[in-house]
Formats: structure tokens, C-alpha cells, sequence
């Protein structure tokens, strides 16, 4: 049986260039994915991944690309 490896405040921190404080009060507020086991937070990475995913921002239309002469 294989074990997955679930994330820490530090590392969702650093994967998602947030503040661990910032981590910490999405928690609180339930804004973010988490696991709470024995006092610990644990995040899982497929739950941060697709988290970011969703945040991601749509494009709506395309601007054309510019030539070197700047039109």
C-alpha cells in the first residue's frame, strides 16, 4: 500500500507565493482545501493544484499581436 504525501502550511506557502498567515486565515475563513488530523493541517497537492486552477483567470478575447513596427 502506497502513502500519499500531503503538504504542509510551509510548502502551500511557497507553491502558491502566499504568506503562511494568508494560508492560515483561508483555512480559518474555509476558503482553501485542507485536512485538519490531530491538530495538524495537511493539504492535499491534487486539492491545491486544482484550487489554483480555479482561479485562474479566463481570457475573453485575444489581442492581436503587434509586428516590429508596432501595428
Amino acid at each position: 500500500m502506497e502513502f500519499k504525501r500531503y503538504l504542509r502550511i510551509e510548502e502551500v506557502s511557497e507553491i502558491t507565493r502566499l504568506k503562511p498567515k494568508t494560508i492560515r486565515e483561508y483555512c480559518s475563513r474555509k476558503w482553501i482545501p485542507y485536512i485538519k488530523l490531530r491538530g495538524s493541517v495537511l493539504f492535499d497537492p491534487d486539492d491545491i493544484d486544482a484550487w489554483v486552477q480555479a482561479a485562474k483567470v479566463k481570457v475573453i478575447r485575444q489581442l492581436p499581436l503587434r509586428d516590429k513596427e508596432g501595428f
